[in-house]
């Protein structure tokens, strides 16, 4: 009876909107620009003039890209240092970014519901389409001379993926390709060593880290070592730098994923568009596909970082992708007339599968409002609903479907083919008698 009389008033349930972005940063470059040209002498000129981490572009998205690392004010065209310059055009637009590096967490994330996939890792066309996921267990367990040092990887999906010997998400970038002739996992100049190119110097200096450390406690000694000057820009380039890291092939991936809910896809990987891998994303949904059917180099990563801002700066996905391929690649038609630009980055022909014309939901107006959209109506059911030959709610009628053969279908192929062998027979006979 209490119960009865009680008077229980309940608060709606407030749902939050979100717009999530997965950006699953397995390799990437870092800083790429800024140490590169200390570490290789040269910094990266884009095809269309613009020098990543230098050039001012005076539009407002570009403020601050500097002010992290170089404390620079003012707008510029980012260094090419995606796992943190994709993030913070995303936050910009509206979007709110995710991050997964292991191939558990990376798919669940894609079946809960994503607008955009940003992958940065490598990949191959074997196995039907492959690419490298951060998994220690695996990939230390095929180098068994290093495999001791899996143990000391605790982190099973870090937000991105870093160089294992001395590295973390903090400092990614602690493994450098050998330029001068080191002994190998260490920073240590060999004697008459030739350079091989290599990734396993190690770009940090941990004694001089400590002894560093010692001095800043003592604040009598004004002197330090430098200890920064062995970064390469770059992380998981070749083999020893990769040994976190394991190869998943299109059928593990495609038997991950549920429904991709038109997602598109933006990613490095080499070799895998017209693969299974990629067939198989567009029957699990996704809308758009931005992949390489060839090899892809590492300057990649400047047309990642400018699709999505051109994206929310009001661009169509074709229109962000021409321009982001005008940066560091090849463009085979002329704009207006003009001749088609020529540039050595031949690694870069990368292709657009989707509509040119497609527009992304950008939630943000601060930067554009030409990809806003009004509340789209819910389609209803509809058995018979076709559109443009496609069936949303699936096909009940196939009018080319191939049969399977009856009895009665061999038994008449059977007889076909004895009247084609017996009726010219009876007429050379029926001619021999005449």
């Amino acid at each position: 009876p209490f119960l009865n009389t009680l008077s229980i008033k309940r608060q709606p349930q407030q749902t939050e909107v979100t717009y999530p972005i997965l950006c699953s940063f397995v390799t990437h470059k870092y800083r790429f620009n800024e140490r590169a040209s200390n570490y290789y002498g040269a910094k990266y000129q884009c095809a269309d003039s613009l020098i990543p981490g230098e050039t001012t572009t005076m539009n407002p998205i570009d403020q601050g890209v500097n002010k992290k690392h170089l404390n620079q004010d003012g707008s510029y065209f980012p260094d090419i240092s995606e796992s943190e310059i994709i993030p913070l055009y995303l936050n910009r637009g509206g979007y709110d970014p995710v991050f997964s590096t292991q191939l558990e967490a990376v798919t669940s994330n894609l079946n809960q519901g994503v607008i955009l996939w940003i992958h940065a890792s490598h990949g191959v066309h074997k196995d039907g389409g492959s690419t490298l996921f951060w998994d220690p267990a695996s990939g230390f367990s095929t180098h068994k001379l290093i495999k001791p040092f899996a143990g000391a990887i605790k982190e099973e999906n870090p937000w991105r993926g870093y160089d294992w010997l001395l590295g973390s998400t903090q400092e990614p970038d602690t493994m450098s390709m050998d330029y001068y002739g080191f002994i190998p996992f260490t920073n240590i100049n060999g004697i008459l060593m030739q350079a091989t190119g290599l990734d396993y110097v190690l770009a940090r200096k941990p004694i001089r880290e400590k002894i560093n450390q010692i001095l800043d406690f003592i604040r009598i000694i004004p002197f330090r070592f430098r200890t920064d000057n062995l970064y390469d820009g770059l992380t998981g380039t070749i083999s020893y730098s990769k040994y976190g890291l394991a190869r998943k092939n299109s059928t593990q991936i495609d038997s991950l994923i549920d429904n991709l809910y038109s997602a598109g896809f933006v990613t490095s990987i080499c070799q895998t568009s017209n693969t299974y891998l990629h067939l198989s994303l567009i029957r699990h949904g996704s809308v758009f596909q931005i992949q390489d059917p060839w090899p892809t180099s590492w300057y990649g990563a400047v047309w990642r970082q400018s699709i999505p801002r051109d994206i929310i700066l009001g661009d169509t996905v074709g229109e962000a992708y021409v321009k982001g391929m005008s940066h560091v690649g090849i463009l085979y038609l002329g704009d207006n007339g003009e001749p088609p630009q020529w540039w050595w980055d031949n690694a870069e022909n990368v292709l657009y599968f989707g509509d040119p014309k497609l527009r992304m939901y950008v939630p943000s107006t601060d930067y554009s409002t030409k990809n806003t959209w009004d509340r789209p109506q819910t389609m209803r059911f509809d058995q018979t609903l076709t559109i443009s030959g496609h069936t949303p709610f699936g096909s009940s009628i196939y009018p080319h479907q191939l049969q399977q053969a009856t009895i009665f279908d061999s038994i008449l192929w059977i007889l076909l083919a004895l009247a084609l062998i017996i009726i010219p027979i009876l007429i050379i006979i029926k001619r021999k008698y005449r």
